[in-house]
């Protein structure tokens, strides 16, 4: 069990231009000492890009939780409401695995309304 908070707001999208940047907050307190999920809290900053009209980008890094600090990556394809896109909230282990538990990668299908 675990709780989650999770705050965005997107800016730059104009009228006709499609090229939106949205930051991320998330909060997140697990109940018990599991991988991803622990009792040390942990809080993501992130930021995401919607470059020519449908590829989405985006960096994060997360402080707290399993893995004390982390740096991650997006990339994926938006359709008019939805996004499809492969993530990673910490690929610390592949940039720095002597200062890491590890590293997750995962896919995330989005509606957006």
């Amino acid at each position: 069990a675990k709780l989650s908070f999770m705050t965005s707001w997107t800016f730059g999208k104009k009228e006709g231009i499609p090229m939106a940047n949205t930051m991320f907050f998330s909060y997140i307190q697990g109940f018990a000492e599991n991988p991803g999920v622990t009792l040390t809290p942990k809080f993501t900053l992130a930021y995401h890009r919607q470059l020519f009209g449908h590829l989405n980008v985006g960096l994060s890094t997360s402080i707290g939780g399993f893995n004390n600090f982390g740096i991650g990556g997006l990339i994926g394809l938006q359709y008019e409401h939805f996004r499809f896109s492969v993530q990673s909230d910490d690929l610390t282990g592949f940039i720095a695995p002597e200062n890491t538990t590890g590293a997750g990668v995962g896919i995330v299908l989005q509606v957006l309304f």
